[in-house]
């Protein structure tokens, strides 16, 4: 009986890890940016464009700049995209990046838009279960908003693990959304 026992934890044990190593997220792919960024070894230019700044509840802000990374001699192959800069002010400063290519920050406008015409829609609607409306980047930069009954917020976030973010009135998503054009704009022409 005791083998039997033994038996059945020895092949039972491996498939339990190995549907919880499923279930494990491995986190996101990195973007181009943060790849580029990551290299050692090598001389890199990196061009920084200030889009705007705004700030949320108590002491935080959120900044945009548009970044080109590009190695000397190879200039033809540079990398695009937009830095986000949180900062948490307070006791506990804490400042975090996110990263986000090109091509993905179109597809964060575009959320964005949607996220506008939502949190308009629903201005002064009573809402019984709390519900949370929210984009997530590859580099885990998440915007959104949160409405229970009439009382909302809007929210960024970077990161997972000691990650920073700040609440906004939902209006100021359109101050983001600005930026984010503003940034897909001044890239094009680099």
């Amino acid at each position: 009986m005791k083998k039997l026992v033994i038996l059945i934890i020895l092949i039972a044990v491996p498939s339990l890890s190995l549907a919880q190593e499923e279930l494990i997220d491995k986190g996101p792919s990195s973007t181009q940016l943060e790849s580029f960024l990551s290299r050692k070894g090598r001389l890199m230019v990196k061009d920084f464009y200030r889009l705007g700044e705004t700030f949320g509840e108590g002491r935080t802000s959120i900044i945009f700049d548009a970044i080109v990374i590009s190695e000397p001699g190879l200039q033809n192959k540079k990398i695009k995209g937009i830095r986000i800069e949180i900062n948490e002010g307070g006791r506990l400063e804490r400042k975090t990046f996110s990263f986000l290519d090109l091509e993905e920050v179109e597809g964060l406008s575009k959320a964005i838009d949607y996220i506008i015409e939502l949190a308009e829609k629903w201005k002064g609607v009573e809402r019984e279960p709390y519900t949370e409306v929210s984009y997530s980047s590859k580099s885990n930069f998440t915007v959104g908003f949160f409405q229970k009954e009439k009382e909302r917020s809007g929210f960024v976030k970077n990161g997972v693990a000691g990650s920073a973010s700040l609440f906004i009135e939902t209006e100021r998503f359109i101050m983001l959304k600005k930026m984010l054009d503003k940034g897909i704009m001044t890239l094009a022409g680099k």
